[in-house]
């Protein structure tokens, strides 16, 4: 999907641990545009 495809250009590896992360600045902008997509549909219905 397209959050999926979006995450995965923005994940990155901890060189700590190891392992893949996303940023969580990120994630919150994902959520906010996932928010105003929704949004944006309603009024369109």
């Amino acid at each position: 999907g397209q959050i999926t495809d979006t995450l995965d250009r923005v994940e990155f590896v901890d060189p700590e641990t190891g392992e893949r992360t996303a940023p969580k600045q990120a994630l919150e902008n994902l959520a906010k545009q996932a928010d105003k997509d929704i949004k944006e549909h309603k009024d369109i219905h």
